[in-house]
């Protein structure tokens, strides 16, 4: 794949049907066959395999809130992205700049459609875009679910070690639902 044909453009409102039904169809295809604890009115429910709508609620509210808090009510040093190729959008990527001693870029989601992933735009995204981006930067963090394998072979390749259960405590999850992985940026 021919990596300058990549592109980044700011995510906004009128991209929102688009997020949801992308955000969903992705996810939903690591997730479907995966058993996995979410919280629900403050107490842990168990999805499994046979749970598939109320994996697709749990996505859809989980992509609206993304939206909300990266777009429509974008906050201060949040990131929010349109992956495109060629100028199709291929996925999206949020992440938000934290200032602390390690000056860190916190990676909150990314997803490539199903039809654009394996081919390298993730690592390349990870390894050569953010660093350029925000050269100051010198430390990426990320959370993913224990059952997203996916992403945990993609993080693995990519150089990142695992963190303690306070990387995933520093950004408010649940390290028993979550796992931390973070990466020194050259």
């Amino acid at each position: 794949m021919d990596t300058a044909l990549i592109s980044l453009q700011e995510l906004v409102k009128k991209d929102e049907t688009w997020f949801y039904k992308e955000f969903l169809c992705g996810f939903m295809t690591m997730y479907q066959d995966k058993t996995f604890v979410i919280t629900e009115h403050s107490k842990p429910k168990l999805l499994g395999p046979a749970n598939i709508k109320e994996k697709e609620a749990w996505l859809l509210e989980t992509a609206k809130e993304e939206f909300n808090d990266y777009v429509l009510n974008k906050r201060e040093n949040y990131k929010a992205f349109k992956i495109t190729y060629q100028d199709e959008p291929i996925g999206t990527i949020f992440y938000q700049l934290v200032s602390d001693k390690e000056q860190t870029i916190y990676l909150t989601q990314i997803f490539i459609t199903p039809a654009f992933q394996k081919k390298g735009i993730s690592a390349y995204l990870i390894n050569q875009m953010l660093p350029k981006l925000h050269p100051t930067y010198k430390r990426c963090e990320v959370l993913t679910r224990h059952q997203n394998d996916v992403a945990l072979l993609l993080y693995n390749k990519l150089g990142f070690s695992i963190g303690d259960i306070s990387l995933v405590q520093k950004y408010g999850y649940n390290p028993l639902y979550y796992i931390g992985l973070y990466k020194v940026m050259t």
